[in-house]
């Protein structure tokens, strides 16, 4: 074993893991409206430079998982990476996350694993900094009636940054979870939105935005 632990020199990076504490600690809701932002801008712009295949899926009894690679250049520098994010609704039972996933990052030169860390929050907040986004840029209004279809984990992220951008004078509801309602109700009443849940997905033909 010693003679072949020789064979395979030791690499000079240092691999890092970052869990969900510390994304949830560094990544503050305004800190990631400005780098979604910044990177759709870019993207917008450079879009040669990134190489962005599709999804792969892999299915399972009671969930999904979905491999999401890509690689940008940006400036001198060449990032790569993979998200991989699992979708289970039985979560919910389980008291965690419908959605949950991991971000590694590979040195490009070499191909040595730079860092793993938490996308659970990552994508939550980036989700949300992108409803905020396009709601920057696609509606001129200050204040806005604002309907929400499905009151899952990223709900909560939406309605904290569209209401970065704009006044929600009005935000309806719905998910065709109870249990889902139930939950969302007790986090809005906590941030003092006040709201109405939906009785149908007509009510929503009012609302000068919809996010699903």
């Amino acid at each position: 074993m010693e003679a072949l632990k020789k064979e395979f020199p030791k690499l000079s990076l240092k691999s890092f893991y970052i869990p969900y504490e510390i994304s949830q600690k560094l990544l503050t809701p305004e800190l990631s409206l400005k780098w979604v932002e910044k990177a759709y801008l870019w993207l917008g712009s450079k879009r040669e430079k990134v190489q962005m295949p599709e999804k792969l899926y892999f299915f399972y009894q009671d969930g999904d998982m979905r491999v999401m690679p890509a690689v940008a250049e940006i400036d001198s520098y060449v990032i790569s990476g993979i998200k991989t994010i699992s979708v289970h609704l039985d979560n919910l039972k389980r008291k965690i996350p419908t959605v949950v996933g991991f971000y590694t990052l590979v040195d490009s030169k070499t191909g040595a694993l730079l860092c793993i860390m938490d996308a659970t929050y990552l994508t939550a907040m980036r989700t949300g900094a992108s409803v905020a986004v396009a709601t920057k840029y696609l509606y001129n209004e200050k204040s806005a009636r604002v309907g929400i279809v499905g009151c899952g984990t990223q709900a909560r992220t939406q309605i904290l940054f569209v209401s970065q951008i704009l006044k929600v004078k009005e935000l309806i509801i719905y998910d065709i979870s109870a249990k889902a309602i139930e939950r969302f109700s007790e986090f809005l009443r906590r941030i003092k939105v006040n709201f109405k849940v939906a009785k149908s997905l007509e009510e929503f033909s009012e609302c000068d935005i919809l996010i699903t």
